[in-house]
């Protein structure tokens, strides 16, 4: 019986006690309209539209699927066809940046008092899982029946070689880590909470 024994890389977290240094806005970004397993998001702006970081720039198309917003200021410079790496093909916005970051004045904190109202911020707030399929995390929060689920798991664990970035998020942002943990316990009934 064969046994590949798998890749033995080293994990070489050098910059795990460093903290997270905001890089310089692009000078442009592309916006694939698929980026989850899901039906791709339908552009709701136009060549030479303005928009600002924050700015949605595209609907979801359907339950699994998930708008897009603007991660810069700047210019819409094109709406063109974008070649995936599965060799799909689906529009792309593609916006220059002017580079001030302006944030949309839409952007503000939400309030959240109920279940449905925190489903609605995540799915408006186009957020997708980072795995493989990259599925709209609202989706996953989606559930009827709370009194089935007894645990949260907290995926703490940074198991890729090199990378560091989860852990300084949960020392640089572990306050706002407590705040989500707190709302999933109060919504969704959670009786026991594990950061693994």
């Amino acid at each position: 019986m064969l046994s590949l024994h798998g890749v033995k890389v080293p994990h070489r977290k050098g910059t795990a006690s460093k903290p997270a240094n905001i890089m310089p806005p692009p000078k442009a970004i592309v916006l694939p309209m698929s980026m989850h397993i899901g039906k791709p998001a339908t552009p709701i702006v136009k060549v030479g539209d303005k928009v600002c970081v924050g700015t949605k720039v595209a609907e979801a198309n359907g339950y699994i699927s998930s708008p897009i917003h603007s991660s810069v200021s700047g210019v819409v410079k094109s709406i063109d066809e974008f070649v995936l790496s599965t060799g799909d093909v689906t529009s792309a916005i593609h916006i220059e940046s002017d580079g001030l970051m302006t944030v949309d004045e839409s952007i503000k904190p939400i309030e959240v008092n109920s279940k449905e109202e925190f489903i609605n911020a995540l799915k408006e707030s186009g957020i997708v899982g980072l795995g493989g399929a990259g599925f709209p995390t609202y989706v996953k929060f989606n559930v009827e029946d709370t009194s089935k689920i007894e645990e949260l798991v907290i995926n703490a664990a940074e198991c890729e070689p090199y990378i560091t970035s989860d852990s300084a998020t949960m020392v640089e942002k572990s306050d706002d880590i407590k705040t989500a943990i707190e709302i999933l316990v109060k919504y969704f009934n959670i009786k026991e909470v594990i950061l693994g």
